[in-house]
């Protein structure tokens, strides 16, 4: 679930509610086409632009390999570890996100954040911020400029990128 959440940039709603039939391995995509929000999976997003179509990046395939066993018509994708039955919902994923991060040694930050991190390394591989916000279900690009681009610009610093790009790199030969 956390290469997932990093290598997609999908909010927490919509990948506990996503299911084999939405990802598409040979166009590389996965589909957003709807959240799972209180309680009720609904087929609407946060946004009208939500729904919408994700480039596979390698790192969120790799994190569904120990997934792969559960693949079938109408399966949930990333279900609870111990129940295997749909997350019920962003409090429960805080709590074993709390955990991962404490067992890494960093400080606390929402899983949220992971939307985060993906938008900046897109824009820092020099991805265009219409396709960041395509990608992350915004309307158009104003959130790219007005949030991301602060990080981007210290992110660039010195040797950053080249490292970043290493770090991708590294990730998909693992």
């Amino acid at each position: 679930m956390v290469a997932w959440a990093f290598g997609t940039g999908m909010r927490p709603s919509e990948y506990i509610a996503l299911i084999w039939d939405d990802l598409d391995f040979r166009e590389g995509t996965a589909t957003v086409d709807g959240a799972y929000v209180d309680g009720v999976l609904r087929d609407i997003g946060k946004t009208d632009s939500a729904l919408r179509e994700i480039d596979l990046r390698q790192l969120a395939v790799d994190g569904l390999s120990t997934q792969m066993h559960r693949r079938g018509v109408g399966e949930l994708v990333l279900p609870h570890a111990v129940t295997l039955k749909r997350w019920t919902g962003d409090k429960q994923i805080r709590g074993r996100w709390k955990r991962i991060l404490k067992l890494a040694g960093v400080r606390y930050r929402c899983p949220y954040q992971t939307r985060h991190t993906f938008a900046t390394s897109l824009l820092m591989l020099g991805e265009p911020p219409l396709y960041v916000a395509s990608q992350m279900g915004h309307v158009d690009a104003t959130m790219v400029y007005t949030v991301y681009t602060k990080w981007t610009k210290k992110g660039l610093d010195g040797d950053k990128k080249e490292r970043l790009a290493a770090l991708y790199a590294e990730i998909r030969s693992a």
